[in-house]
């Protein structure tokens, strides 16, 4: 973090200019580009949604009604509340039409503020509470009239006109990957709800995220900034409170791949979702010490480690997100408690409310912990009571008798608040590859079936016309599959578009950037992966064509990298790399082995290779779990583990988990996810990942573990290139 006494001497020579008043500094000096390198959240990833302030946004909770925030006198940025079931008509006091919605976007705006919503409707819809969050998905009935009311919210929203930040059902995503067994393709009612708008969404739980988007669309409410709310405990470790001391990287990823498909990634809708949603706690910290004897409590200090229950550890877990989904993050029902307050339950009188150190943190002593969270990605701090009983900024009286956040928070905003950074120049630096094209495969038929031509393509950048490819392939109803692998020049987020006629999908490192499986004409598709400079990534791109013109092209683009044709000395075809994995297979087993009931053997098979010309085929067995796996291999502490594993269709394969087990010296310590197999595409290799804890003993076993729900009948899986 940039010193905060260098960000304020920037600032303030930008209000000097103008007398230095109390005035926030001008436009001019917020866009200067001397200016923005030293402004908060200059290295946090990701745009900052259009119409919101350029500062970081400081709100809180007020009712419809309410009047304090404006009468306070402080220029507070957003104002929030709830939306439960029955908002849309005024719990029954008002017309089916979302109008309740409509008038506190407008009283709020009136006051001068940005209104925002938390749309907490799911737990209060007919089935149950949140233990029955994937049930109430499965209900055609109880989606249509869910989404129903949504649409009605996205209508409201645009005739509003102005910014609006609709914060998405607060823990139901992290109950969703609980329920679902970090399935995104559960099964869910969403395109069977009958919503018109909806039709085209898949029927899975990642579909429930995909409407929110699609309703925004279709309905043209560009103007509402979509949240997606993540859970700090939806990995099943709760990094914040309890799982203090565990590797915050893998549970990141374990909880960015659920949800990516539900939005956060390319999609269907042409749309992802605007920031991430997060909740530091729903309570003050003491109310938990009081009445529960649990400690949430976080450490404070600026050397706190990140492995302890520290403001450190939020932040740190905060970028990480940050950097991996490049979305910013908007805080909500942060906790209004201090150090003065009284740990007595709030009924009002001066002080009440349980204690916590939320807002001294950020207001107590100058502005560089907002800073801080500034560049893990922080644009909104917004502080509310999440139950009755709890500290309010309206009798948070400090030790100097002044309320606490209308006099410091007060003090900050008054002058200005914190700016942000809007833009930022990327250090270019590039890496040149040494590729020489991709393996390009042939077939006729628009299915990928019979082989006619195998070569290499320098690229991807074809326009045939109505000719053919190349000498024995037809002009009209054909396919072809490019495979290799792809490395960046420079290191950030990377978008890959696909220009074609017709049919087009791409995978870059195993996740499905584009999908448009259809005829069609000329048609652009672009999915955004994030990327090292250097690392080579494996890359498949199918396509066919059925009559009429063909064309295949394959771009990208980046903050360094101008949109261009994928050029040859970037890719690398797997036909001459050969395999120079850790564990290739090329010469045997290599030590590995077969164990429990679902895998019967394991052996090396030419059959199928990743790369080279050997791999290992794991023989599936009986139901239940099996493992492939080789005993007490070197891999070091915090290294991420490749492997490519191929799964047969039609098999009773449930799911597969690439694994590590740490040796006595580590308490046996496990650290595994598991992928479902309706999740992987059969009949081709998958890349999965586990990253092996940074404070990690040494490994008794590495590999890959199978689970079938009924015999596997003799049918193989293979497993290729490992590595690390």
């Amino acid at each position: 973090m940039l010193n905060s006494a260098i960000r304020f001497v920037v600032v303030c020579l930008g209000l000097f200019l103008a007398g230095c008043s109390g005035e926030a500094p001008s436009e001019s000096a917020e866009s200067s580009d001397e200016q923005t390198a030293f402004l908060a959240g200059s290295t946090a990833k990701g745009p900052i949604p259009a119409g919101l302030p350029a500062r970081v946004v400081v709100g809180l909770f007020e009712d419809t009604g309410g009047s304090w925030m404006k009468s306070s006198g402080v220029r507070w940025d957003a104002r929030y509340r709830y939306l439960t079931k029955g908002w849309v008509n005024n719990w029954g006091y008002g017309s089916y039409d979302g109008g309740f919605a409509l008038s506190y976007f407008r009283e709020s705006d009136a006051q001068g503020f940005v209104p925002a919503v938390q749309y907490y409707q799911i737990f209060g819809e007919p089935g149950g509470g949140e233990a029955a969050t994937l049930q109430k998905l499965q209900n055609a009935a109880t989606m249509r009239a869910y989404f129903g009311d949504f649409k009605l919210l996205m209508q409201r929203a645009k005739d509003f006109g102005k910014p609006v930040m609709i914060l998405l059902e607060a823990d139901a995503f992290g109950f969703l990957q609980q329920q679902s067994a970090s399935n995104p393709s559960a099964p869910a009612a969403i395109a069977s709800s009958g919503v018109p708008e909806l039709a085209g969404l898949p029927n899975t739980v990642a579909g429930f995220g995909l409407a929110f988007l699609q309703l925004k669309k279709a309905v043209g409410a560009s103007n509402a900034v979509l949240g997606l709310h993540i859970s700090a405990w939806a990995s099943g470790k709760d990094i914040a409170a309890y799982s203090v001391t565990d590797s915050l990287g893998p549970e990141v990823d374990k909880v960015y791949a659920y949800l990516a498909p539900f939005g956060l990634g390319a999609n269907v809708t042409g749309q992802t979702f605007d920031v991430l949603v997060g909740d530091p706690l729903d309570r003050d910290a003491d109310f938990y010490r009081v009445t529960q004897g649990s400690e949430r409590w976080w450490d404070a200090s600026d050397s706190a480690s990140i492995n302890s229950r520290s403001f450190n550890r939020y932040a740190e877990w905060l970028r990480l997100w940050n950097v991996k989904a490049q979305k910013r993050w908007v805080l909500w029902q942060i906790p209004l408690g201090n150090s003065s307050s009284k740990n007595a339950y709030n009924n009002g009188g001066p002080g009440e409310g349980y204690k916590d150190n939320r807002p001294e943190y950020f207001f107590a002593s100058g502005t560089a912990h907002i800073e801080k969270f500034a560049d893990a990605g922080v644009i909104a701090l917004l502080f509310g009571a999440g139950a009755g009983g709890q500290s309010s900024y309206q009798n948070d009286v400090y030790a100097d008798g002044q309320l606490f956040m209308k006099s410091r928070a007060g003090a900050i905003l008054n002058a200005g608040g914190v700016p942000l950074a809007t833009t930022s120049t990327p250090t270019c630096s590039a890496t040149a590859g040494t590729g020489s094209g991709l393996s390009a495969e042939y077939f006729s038929g628009t299915a990928l079936g019979t082989r006619v031509l195998s070569r290499t393509d320098a690229n991807v950048d074809f326009q045939w016309g109505t000719a053919a490819p190349a000498t024995g392939v037809p002009a009209d109803n054909f396919s072809v599959r490019w495979t290799g692998q792809v490395s960046p020049r420079y290191s950030g987020a990377y978008t890959f578009y696909t220009s074609s006629d017709d049919g087009v999908r791409l995978w870059v490192n195993g996740q499905k950037l584009v999908d448009n499986w259809t005829a069609h004409g000329v048609t652009e598709n672009s999915g955004v992966i994030s990327l090292v400079a250097g690392q080579r990534y494996d890359l498949k791109l199918e396509y066919y064509e059925g009559t009429g013109g063909a064309t295949a092209r394959l771009l990208w683009s980046s903050s360094c990298e101008p949109k261009a044709a994928v050029p040859k000395a970037q890719l690398y075809p797997l036909a001459t790399t050969g395999d120079a994995a850790v564990y290739n297979f090329e010469a045997g087993a290599q030590s590995w082995q077969a164990s429990g009931a679902s895998v019967s053997s394991v052996a090396r098979s030419t059959t199928r290779a990743f790369a080279g010309s050997g791999s290992l085929q794991v023989t599936l067995g009986a139901a239940g779990d099996g493992y492939a796996k080789v005993l007490n291999p070197s891999v070091p502490a915090g290294a991420t583990i490749t492997f490519h594993v191929w799964v047969p269709a039609g098999s009773s394969l449930s799911a597969v988990q690439p694994y590590v087990l740490q040796g006595a010296a580590g308490a046996w310590a496990w650290t595994g996810s598991w992928t479902a197999a309706s999740a992987l595409q059969a009949g081709s290799f998958n890349t999965l990942t586990v990253t092996v804890p940074a404070n990690a003993a040494p490994l008794a076993e590495l590999g890959v573990m199978f689970s079938l729900s009924a015999s596997g009948g003799g049918a193989a899986a293979f497993i290729d290139s490992v590595t690390y």
